[in-house]
């Protein structure tokens, strides 16, 4: 998943990078701007939660961190 997908993604569901941040189980909103810019990959569990959150599908009980 690219950093500007994880944006749309984040716009799409209208949430702050706080919010999404603490809904994925972090706890601050760097880990997310790290993402958004590039700087870090985002995780594979990660996308897959994003997916599901797109879809209006439950999260699954997985944190992979």
């Amino acid at each position: 998943m690219t950093s500007s997908e994880v944006r749309v993604i984040r716009r799409a569901l209208d949430m702050s990078q706080g919010k999404l941040a603490e809904t994925l189980g972090y706890k601050s909103y760097m880990t997310i701007s790290r993402w958004e810019t590039g700087k870090a990959k985002v995780p594979a569990w990660i996308v897959t939660q994003l997916r599901h959150m797109v879809e209006g599908k439950p999260l699954p009980a997985f944190n992979g961190k």
